[in-house]
């Protein structure tokens, strides 16, 4: 469950427990003994049974109550984009690390959270389940034999068969820091996961090439969810 809706559920509980006071406390008072004003608020109460919660409906209480503006606030303040790093090591390394220390600049937003994905699939699955972000985003340099450019693509981590899990992990786990040794470790501690994924190829040449091509990147993201 997500930071925004535990708060939803505090603030429906809150409200819920005021009424019930409120409407309970004029009864009461005049006499704590089960009288036949009080019997139906007793009946309640000892009948009561929990139920499964319902982030839905407890917002739609949010709103019919007339405090949509709680809710909107809430909405606004939860954390949208996680947008983690892989930078291995060397001058390729360097230029997707520069633009991590880039990122780290750019003004606060509670929309966007930056992360060093440079560590092994289980320290990122870790930082995923930390977040609970509606979507996550990893930025790295690739070089795959293409165009230099940026190539973008989103990936649904299919499940690994449990007899290829352990070499599915090995690599990574061992200390690769490249993005398909970390997606295939991804796919046996997170399957099912949407990844979109952001490779910078500089081709043949010099990898300081992608060092704009990723700053733009990272601005852009920042404009569209913090602006």
């Amino acid at each position: 469950m997500s930071q925004q809706d535990e708060l939803v559920k505090f603030i429906v509980a809150l409200m819920k427990t005021y009424k019930a006071l409120e409407q309970g406390t004029k009864s009461l008072i005049p006499d704590v003994k089960a009288t036949d004003a009080t019997k139906p608020l007793y009946n309640r109460i000892t009948s009561f049974k929990p139920r499964e919660e319902n982030i839905d409906e407890m917002k739609r209480t949010l709103v019919e109550s007339g405090h949509a503006e709680i809710l909107e606030k809430l909405e606004k303040t939860q954390i949208k984009i996680l947008i983690g790093f892989l930078s291995y090591y060397g001058e390729e390394g360097e230029v997707v690390y520069k633009a991590f220390e880039h990122a780290q600049t750019l003004p606060e937003c509670s929309h966007v959270v930056f992360e060093d994905f440079s560590t092994d699939s289980l320290t990122v699955k870790y930082l995923i389940d930390k977040y609970n972000p509606t979507k996550t985003k990893i930025i790295t340099l690739k070089r795959r034999g293409r165009q230099p450019g940026l190539y973008t693509y989103t990936v649904q981590l299919a499940p690994e068969p449990q007899e290829k899990a352990t070499d599915a992990l090995r690599a990574t786990l061992e200390g690769s820091l490249d993005i398909d040794d970390l997606l295939s470790g991804l796919r046996v501690f997170t399957p099912g996961l949407e990844l979109e994924v952001v490779e910078c190829d500089p081709g043949s040449g010099d990898p300081s090439y992608c060092s704009d091509k990723l700053t733009s990147v990272i601005e852009a993201i920042h404009r569209e969810h913090c602006q």
